[in-house]
C-alpha cells in the first residue's frame, strides 16, 4: 500500500485529520520528540566525555537542580 492511499484513507475515516487543530497537536507532538532525542544524545555524550550535570549546566550557562 502507498502512503498517499494510506493518508486518503485517514482522511475518509477523519475528517478533521487536516483541521489546523490536529495539525498544530501534530507538530507539537514531533518538536516534543525532538527535544527528548537532543536531551538523549547530549546526556549519552555528557557521560561518554565523564562530565557531571552540574559541570555540564556551568558550562552552558543553566541552572542545575544541584546544590
Amino acid at each position: 500500500m502507498k502512503w498517499s492511499d494510506t493518508k486518503a484513507k485517514v482522511r475518509e475515516i477523519a475528517p478533521e485529520w487536516d483541521s489546523p487543530e490536529r495539525v498544530a497537536a501534530r507538530e507539537t507532538s514531533r518538536e516534543q520528540l525532538r527535544v527528548e532525542l537532543r536531551g538523549t544524545r547530549l546526556a549519552e555524550m555528557r557521560k561518554r566525555l565523564g562530565v557531571s550535570q552540574k559541570l555540564l549546566a556551568e558550562r552552558m550557562g543553566a541552572a542545575s537542580g544541584y546544590q
